[in-house]
């Protein structure tokens, strides 16, 4: 899988370099066993590979969503978001849930491994407790923040990796810099004080889904011929 990682890593690179000089470098590997440890589930390899190469955004809200819109994780923050699961598990419920037969009718769970929020609520998570016909591992939107139904948009954190690589060769992400309009001074001056500090500069990286992420959901519906319900 490290090739996948390697390959998203390079698309990225390519397509918004300002996006790859904001993450930081990669965790250890006692960084990485220390989130299984700490929350007793399994790190698939491919996140492991990801860690690796950059240990997420410890500095998110402060530059350029990492991948997708969203923020990676650190491995810190993997296990301190998990254990806010914890504090709060069965005690509340969300608004919905897109595919009742793969995914359990709850929000914050110790079976839920987040990796990546947006920052306001909403998380990204690998699921190790799904519903009956659900996948271990699964990949699932999780809006804590939003009355929004959670759902599954993936089967595993590798499908994951392959539905981001599709999303940037396809173009569905973008990127809104305020640098385009800056005037002459502005440049020289960001270029001279702080040129590869990007949370000097308001950059907005965006997508084409929906926030909700639903379209990608009956993606996966239509891919797996699940009727949504």
């Amino acid at each position: 899988m490290k090739n996948k990682i390697e390959e998203l890593l390079a698309i990225i690179s390519t397509k918004f370099s300002e996006i790859r000089e904001t993450l930081p470098p990669g965790a250890s590997d006692t960084a990485i066993a220390r989130i299984e440890k700490e929350t007793n589930l399994p790190v698939p390899q491919s996140l492991k590979d990801l860690l690796k190469i950059t240990n997420g955004d410890e500095k998110w809200g402060e530059s350029p969503h990492g991948f997708f819109s969203y923020f990676l994780y650190s491995c810190n923050r993997i296990i301190d978001t998990y254990n806010f699961f914890k504090e709060r598990e069965n005690q509340a419920y969300p608004d919905s849930v897109y595919q009742k037969d793969l995914v359990k009718n709850i929000l914050y769970s110790t079976k839920r491994l987040p990796f990546a929020t947006d920052g306001s609520g909403q998380y990204l998570c690998i699921d190790y407790d799904p519903a009956e016909k659900g996948i271990y591992g699964q990949i699932i939107y999780l809006p804590c923040g939003e009355p929004e139904p959670v759902s599954v948009i993936a089967d595993s954190f590798d499908d994951f990796v392959d539905f981001l690589i599709d999303e940037y060769k396809n173009d569905r992400f973008y990127i809104d810099d305020e640098r385009t309009e800056w005037d002459e001074e502005e440049w020289t001056e960001w270029k001279e004080d702080q040129q590869s500090d990007y949370s000097k500069v308001e950059i907005i990286f965006g997508h084409t889904r929906r926030n909700d992420w639903t379209d990608i959901a009956d993606k996966y519906n239509k891919k797996k011929r699940i009727v949504s319900n």
